[in-house]
C-alpha cells in the first residue's frame, strides 16, 4: 500500500510504503482517524518538508498529521504520526449569528457549506472546494444555528435521516469536493441489494461482543420554544412504541427564535428539529462489536462497506439485529491486516410523529 505524504499545498513530499504499524479508521456519524508508525530518517525527511496530509488511492478519506510522538528501544527510534480526516477542517468554520435554514436535510448542508466554507472571505482550500452532485436524500425540515462551527451542524442535522458526508479529495485535478451520502440497504427486507448477514454460524465474524442499555432511553419529547407560561409555544415528539411505556423528556429551547419572516409552522419544525436531535443522546444503545474474518464469505468493500445497513444475528443470545455500519479500521502490523467493525450506535428506533 503507497501512502502519499502531502505539504500544505497538497504537493508530493515523499511516497512511503513500509511501516511499523497503520490504521486506519473510517466512522459514519463523526470524523475518522488514523495512526501510522513510521521510522526516524522518515519522519525527519517529512518534518523538513513541511508535510501535512496523507493521501492513498485505496481509501476513501484524506487525513490531516495533528501530532506525532516517539517511541524507542535498544536499536531503533520510531515516531507515531496520527491525525483526523479531511472532515474535521469544516470544525474552522463558524455560523456566528443566527441564521435558518429550510428545505431537506441534504439541500440545507449544501447551503450552508456553500454560504460559509466557499463563498465566503476566507474559503477553506483555497478556494478549491466544490459541491458534489445534488442526489435528493433526507426529509424537509427546518434548522436554526448559532454560534456552532459546520461539522458540529452537520453530523446533527443528518442523523435523523442516517445520511453522512465526505471532503473528497480529487487528487489529479487538485480539487475537494463536498458529498453527502447514505450507505446501502443490505437486510433482507429489500431485493435491490445483495445481504449481508454478520454470524459466527456463518463463520464470518470473530471476536464478538454485543452490549446494549436502555437506561437513558426516552421516547416522548417537549420542546419548549419562545412565549411565557400558557402562551410558550410548545411541540410534542411522539415515539412511543408499539407496547413500550411512555418515557418523557423535557427540552428548554428558547435560545430558537421565530424570525420576522418565518412562518408559525416553520418555527415549529424548528423546534421539532432541535427535539429530534437531542433526543438522540437519549436512545438504546446496541453495539456488536467484532472481527470480520477475512478469509470468510463476505468480501470487505464488495460485499458491504461502511455505511450499510446489515443484519447480524447471534444465535447463542437469540439476537436479530439490523443495524449500520458505523464504524470500519483497518489495522496493519507488520504484513498482517485486520478489519475491526462496529455495527450499530445509539440504536434508533423510528416512529410516526
Amino acid at each position: 500500500m503507497e501512502l502519499l505524504f502531502l505539504d500544505k499545498n497538497f504537493n508530493v513530499v515523499k511516497i512511503i510504503d513500509t511501516f511499523m504499524s497503520f490504521s486506519w479508521t473510517r466512522k459514519y456519524y463523526d470524523v475518522g482517524n488514523f495512526t501510522i508508525e513510521i521510522g526516524l530518517d522518515d519522519f525527519l525527511e517529512l518534518k523538513k518538508n513541511k508535510c501535512k496530509y496523507i493521501y492513498c488511492k485505496d481509501f476513501r478519506e484524506t487525513a490531516v498529521i495533528e501530532s506525532y510522538k516517539n517511541s524507542f528501544d535498544i536499536q531503533n527510534i520510531n515516531i507515531t504520526l496520527s491525525g483526523n480526516f479531511l472532515e474535521k477542517k469544516l470544525e474552522d468554520r463558524i455560523i456566528p449569528v443566527t441564521n435558518t435554514f429550510s428545505g431537506t436535510s441534504e439541500e440545507i448542508a449544501r447551503k450552508i457549506v456553500e454560504d460559509f466554507c466557499i463563498n465566503c472571505d476566507n474559503p477553506l482550500f483555497n478556494g478549491k472546494l466544490r459541491l458534489g452532485q445534488l442526489k435528493g436524500l433526507g426529509s424537509k425540515t427546518s434548522y436554526q444555528s448559532t454560534g456552532k462551527d459546520i461539522k458540529t451542524i452537520l453530523y446533527d442535522l443528518f442523523k435523523n435521516d442516517e445520511l453522512t458526508f465526505n471532503i473528497d479529495y480529487d487528487y489529479i485535478n487538485n480539487l475537494f469536493y463536498f458529498n453527502v451520502w447514505k450507505g446501502l440497504d443490505r437486510t433482507d427486507k429489500q431485493t435491490r441489494n445483495s445481504w449481508v448477514v454478520f454470524s459466527e454460524n456463518f463463520e464470518n465474524i470473530k471476536k464478538e461482543n454485543y452490549s446494549y442499555d436502555e437506561s437513558k432511553y426516552k421516547n416522548y419529547v417537549y420542546v419548549a420554544g419562545e412565549g411565557k407560561a400558557q402562551n410558550r409555544v410548545v411541540v410534542e415528539i411522539d415515539k412511543v412504541q408499539e407496547g413500550e411505556e411512555r418515557q418523557e423528556l423535557y427540552i428548554d429551547a428558547r435560545d430558537l427564535r421565530q424570525e420576522e419572516n418565518m412562518t408559525d409552522a416553520q418555527y415549529r419544525e424548528t423546534l421539532k428539529e432541535r427535539g429530534l436531535e437531542k433526543l438522540q443522546e437519549y436512545n438504546k444503545v446496541e453495539i456488536a462489536e467484532f472481527d470480520i474474518d477475512t478469509n470468510s464469505n463476505l468480501e470487505y468493500r464488495k460485499d458491504f462497506d461502511l455505511g450499510d445497513l446489515a443484519m447480524y444475528k447471534s444465535e447463542r443470545l437469540d439476537i436479530n439485529l439490523d443495524n449500520r455500519i458505523v464504524q470500519i479500521s483497518h489495522v496493519f502490523n507488520g504484513s498482517e491486516e485486520n478489519v475491526e467493525v462496529i455495527f450499530g450506535e445509539d440504536y434508533y428506533l423510528k416512529g410516526v410523529i
